[in-house]
């Protein structure tokens, strides 16, 4: 996927990522004593150290959230491009009961992915391919719902991302995505410090609401909603750096770490927030 730090740059930030197969499992199976029988709920759930297969803004709650605001239901086939471990479609398929396919940059997190997804059962409903999402062959009109949460702030290209959600939508297809929002310039040196510092730790680029809805607009989406998340981001940031602090519950890479209070503290200042998205495919819009 097109990014604003090299591929192979952005592919290594994530395979050295607190949030791994090996990391959640450990957790898992010192909270359980045992990994037989275990559920999604149970690599997606844990209240103490954080470390689940839900790599985004407000866990659980997040997903079935923007689900519910994109009607995703049993019939659903939903894309979520930048897919990580799959912990999100993994919740969406045993929640709702519908079939998500991921796409993810780094081959790593894919396999991992996919493991967790057989071990909990869910390989029929859940599958996961690794490679550039701008790039690999997806059917036209085939999906119900492409799928990002926190994912897209890493694409250079985001006319050609929203190009080519429409492209893969069916009639009256939607799009749904979380992403971190700009709401104002940075109005000291501090600040501008502070963003661009947090753009290289995140190894992305936030862009403003207004931006997001453009981009939508000019791929032939309307009906947008947009909802403001940033008390989730906020206490996401101050649990996750609490976490972070504490070597006795889990070590983070000290970048990891760095992220957390500067979100917070440029959250806290007006000049980010963190908004929720879904936007209808426009009738008549495409070819």
């Amino acid at each position: 996927m097109s990014t604003h730090v090299p591929s192979a740059e952005l592919v290594a930030i994530y395979d050295q990522h607190p949030l791994r197969e090996e990391t959640i499992l450990a957790r898992v199976l010192r909270q359980r004593g045992t990994l037989d029988g275990i559920t999604e709920l149970d690599l997606a759930h844990d209240s103490l150290t954080e470390i689940t297969d839900q790599n985004h803004i407000g866990g659980v709650a997040t997903v079935v959230q923007l689900a519910a605001r994109a009607g995703v239901g049993p019939d659903s086939r939903v894309l979520d491009i930048g897919a990580g471990l799959s912990g999100a479609g993994r919740v969406l398929a045993a929640l709702f009961g519908c079939r998500v396919h991921g796409v993810e940059l780094s081959p790593h997190r894919c396999a991992d992915g996919n493991r967790l997804t057989q071990r909990v059962g869910l390989d029929a409903r859940v599958t996961c391919s690794s490679g550039d999402a701008l790039l690999v062959d997806l059917p036209s009109r085939s999906v119900d719902v492409v799928w990002g949460q926190g994912a897209w702030m890493h694409i250079a290209d985001l006319p050609a991302l929203f190009r080519r959600a429409a492209a893969v939508l069916v009639d009256g297809g939607r799009v749904a995505f979380e992403e971190g929002c700009l709401m104002r310039a940075p109005r000291t040196e501090d600040e501008a410090r502070a963003l661009t510092e947090l753009e290289r730790l995140w190894a992305g680029r936030f862009q403003t609401e207004s931006k997001w809805r453009e981009l939508l607009a000019n791929a032939g989406f309307d009906s947008c909603t947009s909802d403001d998340l940033t008390a989730e981001l906020m206490a996401d940031c101050e649990r996750l750096f609490a976490i972070a602090r504490s070597h006795a519950v889990t070590d983070y890479p000290a970048d990891e770490a760095n992220a957390f209070p500067l979100a917070l503290d440029l959250a806290r200042a007006g000049l980010l927030q963190y908004r929720r998205f879904v936007a209808t495919i426009r009738s008549g819009s495409r070819p």
